[in-house]
């Protein structure tokens, strides 16, 4: 008989990790598991959640206030939920998705639990973060990181310190191959990106490549940026400054079948994030056979885009660059056509059954 499955996360929120967990945690309660989410806050907005899942709230707190007093008895009072949880849990396995959360499932979880940590998002710049990988990881079963580049600095790093942790790549991957876009149709000339409008997205500057786009293009193109956050002022002031409102449209939040339905009208897929971890939107993106560009950030979309087979790497921060391969994929169809292959290719390294796979493996101890 499988062991229960508890997830914990901070909330349910539209954003890459909460998308990624309700996605596993619905392909596992498919294959037989019980799965409960459980949620330190009480917001939850993603509304694709199979109706066998439990979601337990531990507190009743919300988001709310943003003020520092705010945070820290938001802070104190899920610390102490979460450790009550966990102590009364026998027998299971237990997915931790939050660093400190990784580290009281170290501390307060007994041994007859699978204890599984995960990492998502570039631990570089996150003070305190190697130091606990190092120290306070160490009753942690498996580890699990995105990438296998991220997986081998961090085992240089933990391995003198920790002999127990296994630490195991497994990435996101896309709940279905989109059989919509199994062939290539005429396309408008679009480009389109989504994520939450904050600063690490680099939307401000991703306003600055279309500026210079549009200086290249003797055709009529538009940008869509899809998603919502504390961005969207200083974004709607930007596009008003660079005088590109009329090729320029913030949509806002989508669900998830409209942003597919936008994928398959557009030509080009723009990531402009200064940091990411493993984005699982340019998986959706080449499920869709829409070439992508990014910036070749630290890690991230170097672990998905085949440079110059999907679509485009560029120099960090060459927005002339990036704004040439904008035009050229506009432009030179028989280019797109052969981007647009290789991403649906692509697209099915990630399928369902490779990386839950590779979850239930990890739960027999086979890896």
């Amino acid at each position: 008989m499988n062991k229960p499955i508890y997830f914990l996360l901070q909330h349910l929120k539209i954003g890459g990790v909460e998308i990624c967990i309700t996605n596993i945690a619905n392909v596992l309660v498919q294959r037989g598991y019980k799965v409960f989410l459980v949620l330190t806050l009480q917001d939850i907005e993603l509304s694709n959640i199979d109706s066998r899942i439990r979601i337990i709230h531990l507190t009743k707190l919300h988001h709310g206030d943003k003020s520092i007093f705010y945070k820290l008895y938001r802070r104190g009072v899920s610390y102490v939920a979460i450790r009550r949880f966990i102590h009364k849990l026998n027998n299971t396995i237990i997915v931790s998705t939050r660093n400190e959360y990784n580290i009281m499932l170290s501390k307060y979880s007994n041994n007859t639990n699978i204890r599984i940590a995960q990492l998502h998002h570039d631990y570089v710049g996150h003070k305190g973060i190697e130091n606990d990988f190092k120290l306070r990881y160490l009753n942690i079963d498996n580890f699990l990181i995105l990438t296998d580049d991220v997986k081998e600095e961090i085992r240089k790093m933990v391995t003198p310190y920790n002999k127990h942790t296994k630490l195991i790549t497994v990435p996101n991957f896309i709940s279905s191959i989109n059989m919509e876009c199994n062939s290539i149709k005429p396309r408008d000339n679009i480009a389109i990106a989504v994520g939450r409008l904050s600063s690490e997205k680099g939307f401000l500057r991703l306003l600055d490549i279309w500026k210079v786009a549009l200086s290249l293009s003797d055709c009529n193109i538009k940008l869509f940026i899809v998603g919502e956050g504390p961005e969207r002022n200083n974004l709607e002031k930007r596009i008003i400054e660079l005088g590109i409102g009329s090729s320029v449209t913030l949509l806002g939040q989508k669900s998830s079948q409209e942003v597919l339905h936008l994928m398959y009208r557009s030509k080009v897929y723009c990531m402009s994030s200064f940091t990411e971890a493993f984005p699982t939107v340019l998986l959706e993106a080449m499920s869709c056979r829409l070439p992508q560009i990014a910036f070749d950030v630290r890690v991230g979309p170097r672990n998905i885009i085949l440079n110059d087979n999907t679509g485009y790497l560029v120099r960090d921060n060459d927005i002339t660059t990036y704004a040439n391969h904008i035009i050229r994929l506009m432009n030179d169809n028989i280019e797109w056509q052969r981007f647009s292959f290789n991403s649906y290719k692509r697209a099915k390294d990630f399928s369902v059954d490779n990386v839950i796979n590779r979850w239930e493996s990890i739960f027999k101890g086979e890896i």
